[in-house]
């Protein structure tokens, strides 16, 4: 489906062949419940089978949803069972919030003063399947004093499966320049 060509080729409900004439796609479900394509197959072995691309909303967005059923006695039941397996696995999707911008991202340490917590400038929430593992990866800026609480010092990035969404981290209280007794106080020792 991520072929243009071939996502093309199976949203059609016929097509005219050179010397076959006009070809059916054998997929009725095409255009219902969201389908929008892929092969219906069957064999004695195998049964009525169907592989499915359908477009399900979730949460106001549409999200495609492929779906694999084998072994049905017909291929209408095949097609009955992808649409089903479709809608269940879009019902399973969830919107939920998966970083605060409470949730502390890294902590930046001035040699001279405190520790200042590092979060997310705003809550994230993304599609979520039960189970699914959430990656980050954090990308710091280099980061000079003085810097204002909430001042932005990198970006972190969440992966779930393909979907990525970006999010800046903030300070949560400022970064002073160091005192004077402490420059003072700071010098190159001979070695």
């Amino acid at each position: 489906m991520a072929n243009p060509v071939f996502r093309q080729v199976v949203a059609m409900p016929k097509t005219v062949l050179p010397v076959a004439g006009v070809m059916n796609n054998y997929n009725t479900a095409l255009g219902k419940d969201g389908n929008i394509g892929v092969k219906t197959g069957t064999t004695d072995e195998a049964g009525g089978c169907f592989v499915s691309a359908s477009v399900q909303q979730v949460a106001g967005k549409p999200i495609e949803v492929h779906a694999v059923v084998l072994g049905q006695k017909q291929r209408a039941d095949a097609l009955d069972a992808t649409a089903t397996l479709s809608r269940a696995a879009a019902e399973s999707l969830q919107q939920a919030k998966v970083l605060s911008r409470t949730d502390v991202s890294a902590t930046l340490t001035p040699a001279w003063g405190e520790p200042i917590e590092v979060v997310p400038s705003q809550d994230v929430e993304m599609l979520v399947w039960p189970g699914t593992k959430l990656k980050t990866s954090l990308q710091v800026e280099p980061v000079q004093a003085p810097l204002a609480a909430g001042a932005k010092v990198g970006t972190l990035t969440l992966q779930i499966g393909k979907q990525t969404q970006q999010v800046d981290v903030v300070t949560t209280s400022p970064i002073t320049e160091p005192s004077w007794q402490w420059r003072a106080t700071r010098f190159l020792r001979p070695e």
